[in-house]
């Protein structure tokens, strides 16, 4: 699915779900980037699109947290994770939109989607 997913990779078949399903179209340079770490913006960016069809937020007030700008790419799916309340923010208020998503907090962040598009 991208030039730096090996076929044989054994995660090359969940790749190529989350690209035909728009879930991902990978990094701006045309790559997957594998190996490297999920930012808290891109992992709101896969989990709306993965309960919208697909398809981008829409960012239409103001600014969900301090640090997410209004014209940022990620700000309408950070917006939707906020208003589920699949996610609230750091202690501190803010989101972190370039932060790693650790395990445990995407494990909280996929337990509070689960109640608000259940399966």
């Amino acid at each position: 699915p991208f030039p730096d997913v090996a076929v044989d990779s054994i995660f090359c078949g969940d790749i190529a779900w989350l690209s035909s399903q728009n879930i991902t179209q990978g990094n701006g340079n045309g790559t997957f980037g594998p190996t490297t770490s999920v930012a808290r913006q891109s992992m709101a960016a896969f989990l709306y699109r993965l309960t919208h069809a697909g398809k981008d937020g829409k960012c239409t007030g103001p600014a969900p947290f301090p640090d997410v700008a209004v014209d940022s790419i990620f700000c309408g799916d950070i917006a939707w994770l906020k208003a589920t309340g699949i996610s609230n923010g750091n202690s501190d208020g803010t989101f972190g939109p370039t932060t790693a998503v650790s395990r445990q907090a995407m494990a909280a962040f996929l337990h509070r989607m689960n109640s608000v598009v259940p399966r």
